[in-house]
């Protein structure tokens, strides 16, 4: 299980077929600008809210058999996300370099 991939081999899993992306940035940042592609299944929770509600609830969209690439704009709160997902049995992928690394494609 990889902890960590770059904006490069997200872009080939959504090539290949249906991606997980959780981006947890604030509603406002994520209205801005966030991943589009039609092979993305995208959830926007917001990283503070990890903090209250139980991981099973927020991510109840998302499958445990599939890799979910866990995005913010620089890939700090991201990289903590991704950790307490793998804790909860998720293959979670901290996107490194963020939106920041993703807007420069």
């Amino acid at each position: 299980m990889a902890n960590k991939a770059d904006t490069e081999q997200l872009e080939k899993s959504l090539q290949s077929g249906d991606t997980q992306v959780l981006d947890v940035r604030d509603e406002e940042d994520f209205s801005q600008a966030h991943i589009r592609h039609e092979n993305a299944t995208v959830l926007n929770v917001y990283y503070k809210k990890f903090a209250f509600q139980p991981v099973e609830k927020l991510m109840d969209e998302f499958s445990k058999e599939e890799p979910v690439y866990v995005v913010c704009w620089e890939g700090d709160s991201s990289k903590k996300i991704a950790e307490l997902l793998r804790k909860k049995g998720f293959d979670a992928r901290n996107i490194e370099g963020g939106m920041e690394s993703w807007n420069s494609l």
